[in-house]
């Protein structure tokens, strides 16, 4: 079986990049924020509270912030620095001048997430009245398209691919005043005609798809919150359109999500939660931000850089992808490359894997199952001689043995390691 692995794992590509973690910006904000976008990796946006709209043109290193009268911004969707959509408290409104001015445009109807695919084409529905609008002139006017009878939730995201693939998560108000479903709604013809495509069993009032996301066409995900005599927290994952969706605990309960493609994505929620997979939800593993806030919404530009904003204004950023910082034990140049035993071993939950490093060079060390499945990769960056610890954590895999190896070079080095729970 080693054997096996060793072959599998020789074929995984050595990156490179700068190994930090999630690092606090300053956002000069008490307010909690619920809202986060970026253009590019400079410059981007983030909304909360009070009405506070905050803007950075510097990847984040500073924040400059506006308040507007409408209230809590739940929302935020620039088409460049200067034009922008939100979602607020007082309904849906335009800027066109980078958030300092706002003017509301929403209907009659209370307003909701939304997605503009171009200046003038927008999509929204409404958060309460589960009623899906459409304008075409960039918000001065809107069309109702369909209704809570159509198979429409309670909006709690809304994600519009293009008008074969609309998709709406939230809840189902109209079973009673004390219960309701999670759910998610599908349009095929451009907001017309909807369709419940996943509804969890009746439970308590708030039950709800939290959250969605599509890679591509095909592949989608989500997380929510239901009840079955207790609360759970869910994954849904979908590989056709949306059609089916398999469900699967998580042991947090996830506010937000964002993947970058298929595989590797990343899940923020309450306490400071941070989850981070790189096999589509088949596993997942922690992020440790070092903060106990809770978190509403993540923003990743690529596979490394991104953003995550929660309560009290609070603001995080990856230029790695989140992967665990690496220790530094002693400077000294060692003679050789070595990859140590992990200690404890067994463990439950987490254990340390030490390797010294012999010169100047990319490093790269990952965890894998007995199938040789990549299940977190602990260290992808470049080096310097010396010696090196670095923690996993192994709370959210299931007992078993495991391996993790070290490659650098033309070093590689494999050892095995067991979790009991």
């Amino acid at each position: 079986m080693l054997k096996k692995i060793l072959v599998l794992l020789f074929l995984v590509p050595l990156n490179l990049f700068a190994q930090q973690g999630w690092v606090q910006q300053t956002s000069g904000t008490s307010n909690n924020l619920c809202c986060v976008q970026f253009l590019n990796a400079t410059t981007g946006f983030a909304g909360g509270y009070g009405g506070v709209l905050l803007k950075t043109t510097n990847g984040g290193a500073s924040w400059t912030s506006t308040t507007s009268s409408l209230g809590t911004f739940y929302q935020v969707q620039f088409l460049d620095a200067n034009t922008g959509f939100a979602y607020t408290a007082s309904g849906i409104a335009k800027t066109t001048n980078g958030g300092i001015n706002w003017l509301t445009i929403s209907s009659a109807n209370d307003g909701g997430y939304f997605h503009f695919a171009d200046i003038n084409t927008g999509f929204c529905i409404s958060s309460c009245t589960a009623i899906c609008e459409k304008t075409t002139n960039s918000g001065a006017n809107w069309q109702t398209l369909g209704s809570s009878s159509g198979g429409i939730p309670g909006s709690k995201d809304f994600v519009y691919l293009n008008d074969n693939n609309i998709y709406a998560a939230g809840w189902d108000f109209y079973l009673s005043s004390s219960t309701s479903q999670a759910r998610i709604s599908k349009s095929t013809n451009g907001g017309l005609n909807w369709s419940f495509v996943y509804y969890a069993p009746m439970g308590l009032y708030n039950n709800y798809v939290a959250a969605l996301v599509f890679p591509n066409e095909r592949i989608g995900y989500g997380v929510g919150l239901e009840w079955s005599g207790t609360y759970s927290q869910y994954f849904y994952r979908t590989t056709n359109s949306g059609l089916n969706w398999v469900k699967q605990h998580i042991s947090n309960q996830m506010n937000s999500l964002a993947f970058t493609d298929t595989a590797k994505g990343w899940l923020v929620g309450l306490g400071g939660a941070i989850l981070y997979t790189t096999n589509s939800g088949a596993n997942f593993s922690f992020q440790d931000p070092t903060i106990n806030v809770d978190l509403q919404k993540i923003f990743m530009v690529n596979d490394l850089t991104g953003w995550i904003v929660g309560n009290s204004g609070i603001i995080l950023k990856t230029t790695n992808g989140g992967l665990t910082p690496v220790e530094t034990i002693s400077s000294n140049v060692p003679s050789a490359f070595s990859l140590s035993q992990n200690y404890p071993n067994p463990f439950n939950p987490g254990t340390k894997i030490k390797f010294q490093i012999a010169k100047t060079i990319a490093v790269k060390l990952t965890v894998y199952d007995e199938l040789g499945r990549d299940i977190e990769t602990l260290v992808n960056e470049q080096l310097h001689p010396g010696t090196y610890e670095v923690y996993w954590n192994g709370t959210n895999v299931a007992s078993g043995i495991y391996y993790y190896r070290l490659q650098s070079d033309n070093f590689v080095d494999i050892k095995k390691m067991v979790l009991l729970k």
